[in-house]
């Protein structure tokens, strides 16, 4: 995945993605809106916006205010605004919202074999992640972390 040929709204999908099951057994999204959401994972295309409403109606409104409070309300679904909403987004306090629910840059400790599941570290704490899109990584590799699966690749570690 490259940050640069993403759309926004792939991206926002793809951070948003660690909370659909949640939000599945809460009742917060139907089973249709659940299966459409793992197809568009599945096929790469782009949602539309209105199921990202529909779905995630807080994250898509604390978007909107990120949006504002840069000035890139005119450019809400770019993934340059998504990314740095994304990015910032950290635990809020709002309420239910778990630790895990903050997007954390981590680095890469260690990878399992298949390197499907990856330790990274936060500062001095180490925790094990999934590396849910099946991205190339490395030890000292960067990442973003959102509810303990690495969604992005920021930076390679030294060779």
């Amino acid at each position: 995945m490259n940050e640069k040929t993403l759309s926004g709204l792939r991206w926002f999908l793809l951070f948003a993605w660690p909370c659909v099951w949640a939000r599945l057994l809460k009742r917060l999204i139907s089973q249709e809106q659940y299966k459409a959401l793992a197809r568009l994972i599945e096929s790469g295309d782009d949602p539309d916006v209105a199921l990202l409403i529909d779905c995630f109606p807080n994250a898509v409104a604390d978007l909107r205010r990120y949006a504002v409070e840069h000035g890139r309300l005119h450019d809400l679904w770019s993934a340059n605004t998504v990314l740095g909403y994304w990015r910032a987004h950290k635990n809020s306090g709002q309420e239910g919202m778990s630790s895990d629910c903050a997007v954390k840059k981590c680095t890469v400790s260690e990878c399992s074999s298949d390197r499907l599941y990856v330790q990274v570290r936060f500062g001095n704490v180490r925790f094990v992640t999934r590396n849910l899109y099946k991205l190339p990584l490395y030890p000292d590799d960067i990442v973003q972390v959102h509810q303990r699966c690495i969604i992005m690749k920021e930076t390679s570690g030294p060779v």
